[in-house]
């Protein structure tokens, strides 16, 4: 049974919607919680005619003896229980994955019901659910009209259950890799194995940048020696290039920058020991002095400046296409004014790209004046000469490239305090309290009206209250929430639904809620979670941001 947990999570509405069909699954995945309650998004819609293996009326009996009409209707992958045979929407799903027995109901349930007005109790049978599955370990019983239905019921039911477990056992070793991948990424992404990694990483510049001093003769033992240490590191990197590999296949590596960088530094690496004939390998073999840049990737404080500067970059594109542009135009007028001049204009201003190269020289201030713009003057004073340079120097050096500086700093800063922040958001998400009904208020909490909300309640009392009662038990509550289509699942404990109902102050009739103190429990509940919600927006915001905020 357990060996099927994980692909059958997909076919309960584990991890996702549930007590929906397959169809309706499919359409919100990857999508945001819907905004609108309605039945269809609390349960789901009733299978198409393509996917129903079989369908039909039963009794469907409850635990104090009374019975419902129910429309039973069976798919590959799940038992849908409807209200009538005409309705869109489902009441109940019993995924055939989560079902560990079906069976006739013994003599003890038929004289549990021998009190009720069902006549043909012995026609009933039994379906007996996973504990802590999508339906909580629940056993269903159901009467059909006669006997040969009742076999015809659970025969099918266990064919196609069996037909599912059949199917997903070529998936086992999808779940033994992720128990595997799981346990690796623990152990590599611990902070012990990231520092010893990013110590290597400074062993090995020290290294690569001693043997560049040193520079020793091929055949000596110096040279032996920093051979061996360089296959040493190839290989321990190559092993820890695997292991990340193994830790965070698929997207996760290849959606990651630096970790595409290490793949490529270290099979650069690779290749550069492997050929050593190939033309062009110690080229690559001096690209190993960029293994120093994976320290970026490993300690925090380094990847923060990186990735601020990098953030930065993009926002400055602007300024440094304009920077460009007024350059391009003082090559070209340079060529113009100064390319027939003899040795120094020909030099210097001769083509576009000699201007060009010429202005960033002047940029830079390295002797422009001494050796390009006192040479023009040819022995006199040249006015135009002046005028060309001073001018590209007060429009380029004093402002345009100032403005690219302080525009690229402004976002550097920028960037910086975001990435510095976004940590102390973790931390602040990470700390914040976490309640089991907070799915539910996040979707509560987008009522327009009083009066929308109390509909948006009344819709989810109408749903959760299964035997249409007009009162809800914490089992049902706690079952009934568990199966809706929340993102994580909400699980109600006991001690949930004393503080849900104040200590049992608001039920009725024991310990059940009517639709109107479930409503006021709601709205208690929802009042909390938006005070909830509050603090964590003013603890998320940056000091300055908050200072404002609050006054």
């Amino acid at each position: 049974e357990t060996q099927f947990t994980s692909r059958a999570q997909e076919h309960s509405g584990e991890g996702s919607f549930a007590g929906c069909s397959d169809d309706s699954l499919s359409e919100h995945d990857g999508e945001e919680t819907p905004r609108r309650m309605t039945m269809e998004m609390l349960l789901g819609r009733v299978p198409d005619q393509e996917s129903r293996c079989f369908q039909g009326d039963v009794q469907k009996c409850t635990v104090d003896g009374s019975h419902l009409t129910r429309h039973l209707i069976i798919t590959q992958h799940a038992l849908f229980i409807c209200e009538n045979q005409t309705s869109d929407f489902i009441k109940d799903r019993i995924p055939l994955i989560e079902i560990l027995a079906v069976k006739c109901s013994d003599q003890l349930t038929t004289l549990l019901h021998e009190s009720s007005t069902v006549t043909g109790f012995g026609k009933c049978f039994e379906i007996h659910t996973r504990p802590h599955g999508h339906n909580s370990g629940s056993t269903y019983i159901f009467s059909v009209d006669n006997i040969e239905l009742r076999d015809q019921w659970i025969r099918i039911i266990k064919d196609l259950a069996q037909q599912l477990r059949e199917r997903l056992s070529g998936h086992i070793r999808i779940t033994v890799f992720t128990t595997i991948q799981s346990r690796v990424g623990a152990i590599y992404n611990s902070m012990t194995v990231q520092m010893g990694v990013a110590l290597l990483v400074f062993l090995n510049f020290i290294a690569t940048a001693a043997q560049a001093e040193i520079q020793p003769d091929p055949g000596t033992t110096a040279d032996g020696v920093f051979t061996t240490a360089d296959l040493v590191f190839t290989a321990l990197f190559t092993a820890e290039l695997l292991v990340n590999l193994v830790a965070n296949w698929f997207w996760s590596f290849w959606t990651d920058g630096w970790s595409v960088f290490d793949f490529v530094v270290v099979s650069v690496s690779v290749v550069g020991l492997a050929v050593d004939d190939v033309p062009g390998v110690s080229m690559l073999r001096l690209l190993r002095a960029f293994r120093v840049m994976r320290l970026f990737g490993r300690l925090e404080s380094l990847r923060c400046i990186i990735n601020s500067l990098t953030a930065s970059i993009f926002p400055v594109c602007n300024a440094f296409l304009i920077l460009f542009l007024v350059m391009s135009i003082y090559a070209v007028m340079g060529t113009s004014i100064f390319g027939d001049v003899p040795d120094v204009g020909e030099e210097y201003f001769g083509a576009f790209s000699s201007s060009l190269f010429t202005m960033f020289q002047v940029v830079t201030g390295e002797g422009w004046a001494s050796d390009i713009a006192r040479l023009l003057f040819d022995g006199r004073f040249d006015g135009k000469v002046v005028a060309f340079f001073c001018s590209f120097i007060v429009v380029v050096g004093w402002t345009l490239l100032q403005v690219v500086v302080a525009v690229l700093l402004e976002n550097f800063d920028k960037a910086r305090s975001k990435e510095r922040n976004k940590g102390d958001v973790e931390d602040v998400e990470r700390n914040a309290p976490h309640f089991s009904l907070d799915p539910l208020m996040a979707l509560l909490a987008y009522f327009e009206t009083d009066a929308d909300l109390s509909s948006r309640v009344r819709t989810l009392f109408h749903a959760l209250d299964a035997d249409d009662s007009g009162a809800l038990s914490y089992r049902e509550i706690a079952e009934g929430l568990f199966k809706l289509r929340f993102r994580p699942r909400v699980r109600l404990t006991p001690d949930d639904f004393d503080v849900l109902t104040q200590r049992r102050a608001l039920c009725v009739r024991g310990d059940e809620l009517d639709a109107r103190g479930f409503e006021v429990a709601l709205r208690r509940q929802l009042a909390l979670y938006g005070q909830r919600q509050l603090s964590l927006a003013v603890a998320r915001a940056p000091d300055h941001n908050a200072n404002k905020t609050l006054t």
